[in-house]
């Protein structure tokens, strides 16, 4: 047999050794497979059992299982609409750009600090008074008085329109108030019509008699107005 003859015969046996070969991992992964295939019914049955198990737990807690299975459908239902889709893909992009977003606020509230600093102004002073006036906004008391006031804001409204606040009405209520203050109440005696009349010696008395007469008739003149009733020669208007 020539060299070439023999050379041929080899590569022949070489590859039937070959094709040989494959067919024994062929046969190898064939059993392997129906022994897979073999315990698919047993895994299924471990996972229903597991899944019965645990609806079983649900629904002796009072869990109904089926709604909550139909509510969770609905859900997905509507979450994977066209227009929810859109939107959350929205969502996920504001949230990728917001590291940066809230990287520029803080970058420009640190420049109006700076800025309030250079001016001369206490950032962290006025920030705790804010934060003392919140707190006492807040407070049980001052919500109560919130109450009462919108609870009275018809007469708060009338008392406003009364021109109690007018530069005349404040100062005439400024002047009285520092009367009272200067007052010792301790030391008043009682005054008889003899000391009444003594009294009007003094021009301070006079004078606050013109002033209570003049108020009188201008009071007089409001309340007999209000009744209805028509200006006279005695209450002109």
């Amino acid at each position: 047999m020539t060299d070439d003859a023999t050379r041929a015969d080899e590569a022949i046996l070489a590859g039937l050794r070959r094709i040989e070969e494959r067919l024994e991992r062929l046969e190898q992964q064939g059993g392997r497979t129906e022994h897979i295939v073999a315990e698919v019914p047993g895994t299924l049955a471990t996972a229903v059992d597991a899944v019965d198990g645990t609806i079983a737990r649900l629904q002796a807690r009072g869990v109904d299982v089926d709604e909550r299975g139909r509510r969770l459908l609905a859900l997905l239902e509507s979450l994977s609409a066209p227009a929810m889709l859109d939107q959350l893909e929205a969502a996920l992009r504001t949230v990728a750009t917001l590291p940066a977003t809230l990287a520029t606020l803080a970058d420009t509230l640190d420049n109006a600090v700076a800025r309030l600093g250079a001016a001369g102004i206490d950032v962290d002073e006025r920030l705790n008074i804010l934060a003392l006036v919140a707190e006492r906004l807040t407070a049980p008391e001052a919500l109560a008085m919130v109450r009462e006031f919108l609870s009275n804001v018809e007469s708060i409204h009338a008392l406003l329109q009364s021109g109690i606040l007018e530069p005349a009405a404040v100062t005439v209520v400024g002047r009285a108030a520092g009367a009272l203050t200067e007052m010792d109440l301790a030391g008043v005696k009682p005054v008889g019509a003899f000391g009444a009349l003594r009294a009007l010696g003094n021009p301070c008395i006079r004078r606050s008699l013109g002033a209570l007469v003049a108020f009188g008739k201008a009071f007089g003149r409001t309340v007999h107005l209000k009744d209805g009733a028509a200006p006279g020669p005695g209450c002109p208007a």
